[in-house]
């Protein structure tokens, strides 16, 4: 019984830092300044998907245009394509070297590797 008893009140405690798409945008917004100028109100983010053991959730995050951000409200340009992991690391696509890269090491005119 105090076996089960400490498995009940510990579990919570396991899964306390599992991510999930919430925490793994909450993540992308706090590094949104590597990737734009735009302030976060003013950018969407499009929840693309994430792979079968939820190590990895996918986002596109795109320019968002109203009276407040400006812009044609008809368009949404994508900023950037990222993936954030459970272990906290955000990977950003590079469409010239067409692979993604930790966020801290991208720019947009990198060198390929």
């Amino acid at each position: 019984m105090k076996k089960l008893l400490a498995l009940l009140l510990l579990s919570p405690l396991a899964f306390a830092d599992v991510l999930n798409s919430d925490a793994a945008k909450d993540l992308a917004i706090k590094h949104l300044d590597k990737l734009t100028s735009l302030q976060p109100e003013c950018v969407s983010f499009y929840f693309e998907g994430r792979n079968e053991t939820k190590k990895k959730f996918w986002f596109e995050i795109r320019e968002l245009h109203n009276k407040k951000c400006g812009g044609d409200p008809y368009t949404a340009p994508i900023i950037a394509r990222v993936y954030v992991t459970n272990t906290k690391e955000i990977f950003v696509y590079n469409l010239f070297c067409n692979d993604y890269y930790l966020i801290d090491d991208y720019s947009w005119d990198m060198d390929c590797n």
